[in-house]
């Protein structure tokens, strides 16, 4: 006799091409490839594009037509993936690729939130970095390990079959001719209360407080944009060349190929300062061939390039328009005045961008040219500049701000530490030639030689950044839209599933055997409601008066209601006497 047994959802987890979790975890990957293509493949792509054919300030347009091309290949991508999947996919697939998706982005967050610590750790303890990256990656390929495991596992496939068979991934509708208006009142309900809340969040701008996109950082990625080198610029000096060759756009230049905030290389950066120089040689000639010679060689070091660009290119530049009333308000020349003054020389281009943003659009026809050449900062790795500060600790390194008698210290007879006021020495040194000046004045008498007064260093400082995965763009738009195309998947799922459906049509069946009153017989009984209740608030207001006349009258003497005093008037009821 044959018997049929029924194959259970784990028997065909492994090896099998028609698995449902082999094919959810398909399904994950295609949706991970269509999202990077959509968010971080094409704006790169057209962003080059449209920086390469000159309308890098067209920002508005750009992003509109960006917008329409992701649109147009979010839907291809969606309708390519659907063809794939098949009319009939096996049951759970759906949901094993949104289950699948949730817990491989949680578990990258999981992976991420732990090395966070092991980058600190290494941060603080100066551990190389070499092994600290591999353990990361070993703990991030381990958490993937285990929830692949998990997902594959008999239990959880049960479980997203069971999520399925609810309806929430599936378009069909039930009983769809029956309770319509309930229905539709219901939906209408939840759009307006997720429309009030994405109003609110609109007006009190809370997204525009957050970061401008959801991005996740890529672990000892971090660089530093160096806006101010304090005392610190001859320790980056002495850096070697590999380490300092990358430098971030602050102030882009007109006409160039290069956007705010992007990194690229020390000569390609130098490449664009020469071009622009030669282009704006066609304006001023002159000015722009003396710039040119004045500018340091390839070879000099970074910090001297980009200071000699902003001091000689941009400072000039600026002083003219300051100094020419460029603006025509005093109120914005003031402004831009006083954001000159009080900017460090490392961090001009945000200035010059400042100063590209006051000027309407007659006023930028006749910029100078200088506006034509970029400027940068010199980006760092992270851990590098972590030891160029280390050494403007006031234990390793101090500066002479008082030389005193310090060439009184000779050796050989010659001196021993040679130094000018200003200059940066070790505190050992520092410390040797203090105490020997002071036991040179023990012999010579107390206070015959000047002791040298020293100051702390002042650290760079550099905004540290990452290379980072966008996870979601343009916060400000993503959100809303996400919000209300989950909104309506929601109300309109929630009235086709089949126990609410069912309250529902019985609902308005309910509804539907009530007698409604008509227009005239409404306004009557409203009429009456109204007149009653105002008479019999008018009947106990007068009882109310009645009865304290009598009450309080003095051969009745049940109430006392003491005469009004100033004192006690505004005293609370618990601070009065009586």
């Amino acid at each position: 006799m044959a018997v049929a047994v029924k194959t259970s959802p784990g028997s065909r987890l492994a090896g099998s091409l028609h698995s449902p979790a082999l094919i959810s975890l398909l399904g994950v990957g295609y949706l991970m490839f269509c999202l990077v293509i959509v968010f971080k493949l094409i704006p790169g792509l057209w962003w080059d594009f449209w920086e390469q054919l000159g309308f890098a300030r067209a920002q508005f347009v750009g992003g509109t037509l960006l917008a329409i091309i992701d649109l147009a290949c979010a839907a291809a991508l969606v309708l390519l993936g659907t063809k794939l999947l098949g009319p009939e996919p096996p049951a759970g697939v759906r949901a094993g690729v949104f289950v699948g998706f949730v817990g491989t982005l949680t578990t990258v967050l999981l992976a991420r939130w732990a090395s966070l610590w092991v980058e600190h750790w290494t941060y603080v303890n100066h551990w190389p970095t070499a092994w600290p990256v591999l353990v990361t990656a070993a703990l991030a390929l381990v958490l993937l390990l285990l929830w692949v495991r998990l997902f594959t596992s008999e239990r959880m496939q049960r479980y997203v079959q069971v999520l399925e068979s609810a309806g929430w991934f599936s378009a069909t509708s039930y009983k769809s001719n029956q309770g319509q208006k309930v229905r539709r009142g219901t939906i209408f309900g939840i759009l307006l209360l997720v429309g009030a809340g994405i109003y609110t969040m609109l007006s009190h701008n809370v997204l525009g407080r957050t970061a401008p996109e959801w991005a996740l950082d890529v672990p000892f990625t971090g660089a530093s944009a160096v806006e101010y080198y304090g005392d610190a610029r001859g320790f980056i000096a002495d850096l070697p060349a590999e380490q300092k060759n990358r430098v971030m756009i602050t102030w882009a230049g007109i006409g160039t190929s290069f956007h705010t905030g992007k990194v690229v290389s020390l000569d390609k950066y130098r490449e664009e300062v020469l071009g622009a120089l030669k282009s704006a040689q066609a304006d001023e000639p002159d000015r722009a061939a003396a710039l040119e010679k004045e500018l340091p060689k390839a070879d000099a070091d970074p910090t001297d390039y980009l200071l000699a660009v902003n001091k000689l290119v941009f400072g000039p530049a600026l002083k003219r328009m300051l100094d020419g009333n460029f603006y025509k308000n005093e109120t914005v020349t003031r402004r831009m005045e006083v954001l000159y003054n009080e900017t460090a020389w490392e961090d001009i281009g945000d200035v010059v961008a400042a100063f590209y943003r006051e000027a309407n659009t007659d006023q930028r026809a006749h910029l100078p040219a200088e506006f034509h050449v970029p400027a940068a900062v010199l980006v760092l790795d992270r851990f590098v500049m972590r030891d160029v500060n280390e050494k403007t600790d006031e234990q390793h390194n101090v500066k002479v701000v008082f030389k005193g008698d310090w060439d009184e210290v000779k050796e050989g007879g010659k001196v021993k530490y040679p130094v000018k006021e200003g200059g940066i020495v070790p505190r050992s040194q520092f410390d040797e030639v203090v105490g020997e000046l002071e036991q040179m004045n023990k012999k010579r008498g107390e206070n015959y030689y000047a002791l040298p007064r020293k100051e702390t260093l002042t650290a760079a400082w550099g905004q540290p950044r990452y290379s980072s995965i966008t996870l979601l763009p343009s916060l400000q738009f993503t959100v809303p839209l996400l919000l209300l195309a989950g909104s309506l998947w929601l109300a309109w799922r929630v009235v086709n599933m089949p126990t609410f459906a069912d309250f529902l049509i019985a609902t308005e069946a309910e509804l539907n055997k009530v007698s409604w009153t008509t227009q005239r017989k409404l306004i009557q009984d409203t009429i009456v409601v109204l007149v009653t209740v105002v008479l019999m608030g008018v009947f106990l207001f007068g009882m109310d008066l009645a009865w304290k006349q009598v009450l309080s009258w003095r051969p009745v003497g049940v109430l006392y209601i003491p005469p009004p005093d100033e004192t006690t008037k505004n005293q609370k009821m618990e601070a009065k006497r009586w």
